[in-house]
This record gives C-alpha cells, structure tokens and sequence, in this order.
C-alpha cells in the first residue's frame, strides 16, 4: 500500500477500506464481535491442518498454471494477448502486437487485470476504467474487443493449454521449446502444447 498511495497508511484505516468494500461488494452489514469457542477451535484445526503445513507454506502441491492466447484487431494492428491463469484467477496478462511501443492502456490493463477472475463483468469494468482515464493510446476501439481476446486467452490457460510464439532464440516470457506447434500468424488461431 506504500508504493501504491506514496505515503504510509495506517492499519486501522486499512482495515476499515477492507471491511467497507467487503460490504459494500457483498451487499451485506459487518458487525463487530468477539469469535466464539467453536470458531477458534475452527481457525486453529485450519491452521493445524493446511495453513502451517509444509505444502502450504512452500507450494510444494502448488497445481501448474495453465497460458493462453488470442488476437483481436487495435488501431495500430493486430494485437495479441497472452493470460497465464490459475484456475479462473488471472495471474498475468502481456499484450503484444503491431506496434513499437505498447499502447498506455494495454500496459495499465496488464497491471490491473492481475489477480482477478477471468469474468466478463469483472473485466469490462476494468477495461471501461482505463478507457475513461486514458481516452487515447488505448491499444483497442471497443472495450468488448480487449476483453472477449483476454476471455478467450484465459478459456485456453483453464484448459491449461501453453501458449508460445515462435521466436527461433526464445524469450525471457516463452521460451522456445521446439517440441510442438506454436502459435499461428492468422488472427483469433492458436495452436499449443498441453501442460502435463
């Protein structure tokens, strides 16, 4: 929260931004209360039985993430977008495509769709967010165009489809393998290798 705000907030204030979006969201009244004897004999099983368990605290259980791609057409050309996911949980996004510099909006969108649910009425709003901030050098027309290639991208990741350009030397983000098809320069076409 630091870097975020510059400045340092205090962990009241913090907890109470938490509680209000919790309600708000929910659309339900947080009441102060003391846990009962079962709820704390609840909480300690659980952390008795996942959150201090070796597997828990090293991700040595931890399920592979699963990548996608899919195209979609900006003002500057054809743009691409990569979704690795865990599950339906977004855990990063990279646009690539015809341009020499990545569009404001493309690179904020990255940053914001971190951690979210690969949902259209999640998304949309994010997406409408940064268009009403930025308005030019967007990376996309219409909304519904940025979001539906990050849906179809991340259909693929939870399908746990990979998702790697051909580059002859790799990359830092998809190094290449050269043990299958990759992907096709025809937009909204993929092809992969499955993660075993």
């Amino acid at each position: 929260m630091r870097r975020e705000l510059g400045r340092a907030l205090p962990l009241d204030t913090l907890r109470e931004a938490i509680a209000a979006g919790f309600s708000s969201r929910h659309g339900v009244r947080l009441v102060a209360d003391t846990p009962t004897p079962d709820e704390l004999s609840a909480a300690a099983g659980l952390v008795t039985s996942r959150y201090a368990a070796h597997g828990w605290l090293h991700e040595t259980n931890a399920a592979p993430d699963g990548t996608g791609s899919a195209a979609f057409r900006s003002p500057e050309g054809m743009v691409r977008v990569f979704v690795a996911a865990q599950g339906r949980l977004i855990k990063s996004v990279l646009f690539t495509g015809d341009f020499s510099v990545l569009p404001a909006g493309l690179r904020q969108l990255e940053a914001a769709l971190r951690w979210q649910r690969l949902d259209s009425a999640v998304l949309t709003p994010v997406a409408r967010g940064i268009a009403e901030r930025v308005r030019d050098d967007l990376g996309w027309t219409r909304e519904s165009d940025v979001v539906d290639a990050v849906l179809a991208a991340g259909a693929r990741a939870v399908e746990r489809e990979q998702a790697a350009p051909h580059r002859p030397s790799g990359s830092c983000y998809f190094p290449d393998r050269g043990d299958g098809p990759h992907l096709a320069g025809a937009a909204g076409t993929t092809s992969s290798r499955s993660v075993e």
